[in-house]
């Protein structure tokens, strides 16, 4: 025991003098937008480098119109009306005094109001991402209404799960209850079409949407919101419309942009800034331009139908600077340590991962087994139905033919 304590005294001191506070030296992004097989283009997206003026923050969005672009433009640039203009979503975040969660509430809350307050006849999803200065490593706020998603990737391909979202959908167990809650319901025309909250909307949360949210009950704008520490071992974040995930899987997703931003071959010195074919492309680095366009053009050949926005955020990590000077040993400790540690947290979050996974699939197995009663249900009550009507016909059959057989007996 004492040699294991002594071992574990060394790996704590070899750490503790080997880590130091990640820095971030820049941040690469690249959106890319295409209309897809849609008559028109209702997708819109924010970039915002230096955000409040701090070199340090960064503020980013996608925003997945429908019933019009109006409600996503307003979101991501604002829009000019008779009597002013409405802010942008990244200005309320940028303007409120709040923090944490609250800010995100709050922002996304007044965007939705002063939407409808304009109009009534369209809205958005979101999700935004909103990176800033943190005690020891850069943070990040995600926050999402609707399902367009945010995916972290590792430096490796792989998927990190503390800093990706999980899309708000009407049959999801959380979002049902708290429709139902709220006094609506979630239904479906049937097999093969989406359920959708009151049998309109698709989606449990949005921004506008003032024409259904005003009769049909349990359809909101709050975020859900989600803090996670960006490290050294992540490489890039993924921020889409549901038009790439309705075809394409998180680990899918992540292994095409990890495979762009490792590509060697000769791309344009500066980002392409481009609009024709009714595609978008935007960026500051060709690179992560490269990546957006790669995850696009792999969502609409695997069948999508829908607008498809891409925005990739990848992440430049500062060398780290001069150590002091140590013998032999104590490198090789130091060395030791680090990767003993590495391997360690690896190693937790690919379990933790694994548990979020197994615990998913049993809420979605659940889930799919409710459905499943209440079809079957549903099935057997219309077979009752069925039933019950054939054998009333059946009785009326006999009731007339016996008034038939009275009235020849009279006419007799």
């Amino acid at each position: 025991m004492s040699k294991y304590i002594s071992l574990l005294a060394v790996f704590v001191t070899a750490w503790a003098q080997a880590a130091a506070p990640a820095e971030l030296s820049s941040i690469n992004w690249g959106v890319s937008e295409r209309q897809g097989k849609r008559p028109t283009m209702e997708d819109a997206y924010a970039a915002e480098l230096k955000f409040k003026g701090n070199p340090q923050e960064a503020f980013f969005g996608i925003y997945d119109g429908h019933g019009g672009d109006e409600a996503a433009i307003a979101t991501a640039r604002g829009l000019p009306t008779a009597s002013g203009r409405i802010a942008p979503l990244h200005e309320l975040v940028a303007q409120s005094s709040l923090s944490d969660d609250a800010l995100y509430r709050d922002a996304y809350l007044k965007m939705d109001k002063n939407f409808q307050n304009y109009s009534q006849n369209s809205g958005t999803t979101a999700i935004t991402a909103h990176i800033m200065p943190g005690p020891n490593n850069p943070l990040v706020y995600l926050a999402w209404a609707g399902d367009a998603r945010a995916v972290l990737v590792r430096q490796n391909g792989t998927v990190s799960d503390e800093g990706t979202s999980v899309d708000h959908k009407p049959e999801n167990s959380q979002e049902k209850r708290r429709i139902e809650e709220a006094g609506g319901f979630v239904s479906k025309c049937g097999p093969g079409y989406p359920w959708r909250v009151g049998g309109i909307l698709a989606i449990p949360r949005s921004l506008g949407d003032g024409d259904v949210k005003g009769f049909t009950k349990g359809i909101i704008a709050d975020p859900e919101v989600k803090v996670f520490n960006l490290l050294p071992r992540h490489q890039a974040l993924i921020l889409a419309c549901d038009g790439v995930w309705d075809v394409l899987s998180n680990e899918q997703a992540a292994t095409i942009v990890n495979k762009a931003l490792a590509y060697t071959g000769t791309l344009s010195a500066d980002p392409i800034e481009q609009t024709h074919e009714k595609t978008t492309e935007k960026g500051n680095n060709s690179r992560a331009q490269y990546a957006a366009r790669a995850l696009r053009d792999a969502a609409y050949q695997a069948g999508s139908t829908d607008n498809i926005s891409v925005l990739v955020v990848e992440f430049n990590w500062q060398p780290e600077g001069p150590q002091q000077q140590e013998t032999e040993k104590e490198k090789q400790e130091r060395r030791d340590a680090s990767l003993a540690l590495a391997m360690q947290l690896e190693q937790e979050e690919q379990q933790a991962d694994q548990q979020r996974r197994e615990a998913a699939l049993k809420n979605q197995e659940e889930e799919d087994a409710r459905l499943a009663r209440q079809l079957q249900e549903e099935e057997q009550a219309a077979q009752q139905r069925r039933e019950a009507e054939r054998k009333e016909k059946q009785r009326q059959e006999r009731l007339d033919a016996d008034l038939a057989r009275r009235l020849q007996a009279e006419e007799r």
